[in-house]
């Protein structure tokens, strides 16, 4: 009973007919807008993976990189090549103080003169006289007579004296009281120029705490300090100057430091 004729049937049934389309537009529509954005987030989300990739492989390089930046750093500054580029600069700078010592004269009256350090002077032949003395009472085992000789001669700042003493003293292996005395005679004697006593002191400067090394040396039992670079420069001038003990320590060294 809704409807009171035909004619208004038929409208009603046209009417919902429309709507119904309507509907069904508004609905391919909206799905059609969906799909596009489903297809623009799939592009965008390929192209962010693309991306983070791309920053991943580019992290990975960077990474490698600074690794062998860091392992070629470490090489270049390994202690073996510290040690080999100083004693590179000390034989260049030995080798340059040389030539401008041996140009450092003076003319005189026409005469070359070559600049004498008073520091340095020729032993007298009394002091020679006592030196070789000294000597034989060591060959033969007389250490204390011999040292009492040469600690009268260190005194007098004589090279050889100051070096001798000194060593009888590090070399005495009840008695390690008089070290510091010691070492300041050597450091005397260095200061005069005497290979040996440079020797001693780089080789004491250099392996202070190698045990194994100054216990075949005979030097065990007093405190040295450890300075490498002073006593890889002490060594060298004692090589340079003829000192065959010094240019073994310092195959020693290259070895010890070689290894690290």
């Amino acid at each position: 009973n809704r409807f009171s004729n035909g004619i208004e049937l038929h409208e009603h049934i046209v009417r919902n007919s429309i709507s119904a389309a309507g509907n069904i537009e508004w609905g391919a529509d909206r799905i059609a807008k969906l799909e596009r954005e489903n297809e623009k987030l799939i592009k965008e989300n390929a192209s962010l993976l693309e991306k983070i990739n791309d920053y991943d492989q580019l992290n990975n390089r960077l990474t490698k990189t600074l690794q062998k930046n860091t392992s070629d750093t470490k090489t270049f500054f390994s202690p073996k090549n510290i040690l080999i580029i100083l004693l590179s600069l000390l034989i260049t700078g030995f080798i340059i103080e040389r030539l401008f010592f041996n140009r450092n004269t003076t003319r005189q009256n026409g005469n070359s003169v070559s600049t004498l350090d008073t520091n340095n002077a020729p032993n007298t032949s009394q002091d020679n006289i006592q030196l070789g003395l000294a000597r034989n009472f060591l060959m033969s085992g007389r250490v204390e007579e011999a040292k009492l000789i040469y600690k009268a001669l260190a005194i007098q700042d004589i090279p050889e004296a100051m070096f001798e003493y000194a060593n009888l003293v590090l070399l005495n292996e009840n008695d390690k009281s008089n070290c510091a005395e010691a070492i300041e005679y050597l450091k005397r004697s260095v200061t005069k120029g005497y290979a040996p006593a440079k020797r001693t002191l780089g080789l004491l400067y250099s392996l202070p705490d190698d045990d194994i090394t100054l216990k075949q040396q005979g030097y065990q039992g007093c405190s040295f300090t450890l300075d490498i670079p002073r006593g890889a420069k002490l060594l060298m001038e004692a090589s340079l100057e003829g000192d065959t003990s010094a240019s073994r320590l310092i195959d020693e060294l290259n070895l010890k430091y070689g290894r690290q």
